[in-house]
């Protein structure tokens, strides 16, 4: 369920928040007189409403305009005092559900879940202060135990060789180094399309061009290349251990 109650004047739901309480009266959103359409309390805007129709209201607070709206809801739609009346009553209404909710949503955020918030209240229903605070504890705990049991599934798996952790996943831009035609360390670097393990820790798999090393680094530049590689052929990792790697003086990441 999405909030309801905003002062976003560019929320659509801006127009269901026309009513609002401030400083003990009901005001209405741009209800003003023009030009400018400020916004006004609903005193007011019965009293204009009212002095348009030809109607001596003279009730200047809420509290006497409300006693005199509560005896003229006798008239219903036979009478415009009848019509004044009721609109009061809606804006009145509009605007004490409007302040008791506001801070509800406040709490619960733009987006909750109504029946998710029954649940918890009719749980909580004759429950002390001290056992509801034990109740959010036990759900806190809940969440920590999946995690912690999540982490003991990776540890086992790791202690039984079952565990790998992939350098990369499909989609990632990745830097991987080779040897070049003339044994220069050449550079690529491409979208991973997808990574698969095997006996030597993992094979990443691309489509790219050669991108020569800058002469800087102390190798040879080695001419661009437009033929795919798969990853398979390359070392994933630093510049130095991607040397010793392709040079077979350690495994290495293919």
């Amino acid at each position: 369920m999405k909030r309801l109650t905003t002062d976003n004047p560019d929320s659509i739901l801006y127009g269901l928040n026309l009513f609002f309480g401030k400083d003990g009266e009901v005001w209405i959103r741009g209800g003003g007189p023009e030009p400018d359409y400020p916004d006004c309390t609903l005193t007011d805007w019965i009293n204009r409403a009212a002095a348009v129709q030809g109607i001596e209201l003279g009730a200047d607070d809420a509290e006497s305009l409300g006693d005199v709206m509560y005896d003229w809801l006798q008239y219903g739609v036979d009478a415009t005092e009848g019509i004044l009346a009721l609109l009061h009553a809606a804006a009145v209404q509009a605007a004490e559900m409007r302040g008791r909710l506001a801070p509800i949503e406040d709490i619960l955020g733009d987006d909750y879940d109504i029946d998710r918030l029954r649940e918890l209240v009719e749980a909580c229903k004759g429950l002390e202060p001290s056992e509801i605070a034990e109740s959010k504890l036990l759900i806190a705990t809940r969440k920590d135990l999946e995690k912690l049991a999540r982490m003991a599934e990776l540890m086992e798996a790791d202690r039984e060789g079952r565990a790998v952790v992939l350098p990369c996943k499909p989609g990632d831009t990745i830097n991987a180094f080779r040897l070049g035609n003339e044994k220069a360390l050449c550079v690529i670097s491409d979208r991973v399309i997808s990574v698969t393990t095997n006996r030597h820790g993992w094979t990443v798999k691309t489509k790219s061009k050669f991108l020569p090393i800058k002469e800087s680094d102390g190798n040879k530049i080695a001419p661009i290349s437009q033929y795919p590689y798969a990853l398979a052929d390359y070392y994933v990792g630093p510049r130095e251990a991607a040397e010793a790697a392709l040079k077979g003086e350690h495994d290495g990441v293919h």
